[in-house]
């Protein structure tokens, strides 16, 4: 995970430790939801990364990500969009 590698069965456990109600829940909970986060952003990325490669620069093209607002990295995408 701090390869921002985000597969194999940590999610498993990630949402067995997040239904506890102590701090290793708060933790775990914390660190799903960054995970999520993080994913939408890569996805995000990737898709403007593959239209990139395909622009034709005689066209005119408007690209944006395009993030839930919920995203901590909604405001610098919209501050920079």
């Amino acid at each position: 995970m701090a390869e921002f590698k985000f597969e194999g069965d940590d999610k498993e456990e990630l949402l067995k430790y997040g239904s506890k109600q102590d701090e290793i829940g708060v933790i775990s909970r914390a660190i799903m939801k960054t995970r999520s986060n993080f994913l939408e952003l890569m996805e995000q990325v990737e898709l403007l990364n593959h239209e990139i490669k395909g622009i034709d620069i005689e066209k005119h093209y408007n690209h944006k990500l395009s993030l839930s607002e919920e995203n901590p990295f909604f405001s610098i995408v919209r501050l920079y969009g």
